[in-house]
């Protein structure tokens, strides 16, 4: 992945779509995440240092990841006793290309 493309890409696709300001943090959160863990396909986020770092309570960051879920922005694992959840970010780069390109020939 490319953290820049993907950072463009996402504000690209939010011109698109609606997503509430806790989905917007989480998925920059997890982002800057997973590019201090090195671009692994999957990694371990825990829900401590995720909510320390968006500012969103327990119940706060279950409804983001569920949006973001069902918006098809990531993948989520719960993690078990003694071991984090995992992530894996749904790259945009090629889906917002492809939408954006529809918006501007449709105008």
């Amino acid at each position: 992945m490319n953290y820049i493309r993907e950072l463009k890409a996402f504000r690209d696709w939010l011109l698109l779509n609606e997503l509430p300001t806790s989905a917007i943090a989480l998925w920059y959160t997890l982002m800057a995440i997973n590019n201090m863990t090195g671009w692994k396909d999957r990694f371990n986020a825990p829900n401590s240092v995720v909510e320390k770092l968006t500012g969103l309570s327990k119940q706060g960051l279950a409804n983001a990841r569920k949006t973001l879920i069902e918006k098809g922005l990531i993948e989520y694992e719960a993690g078990k006793k003694g071991k984090a959840p995992i992530y894996k970010m749904i790259s945009l780069v090629n889906s917002v290309d492809s939408s954006l390109d529809q918006l501007v020939d449709q105008s």
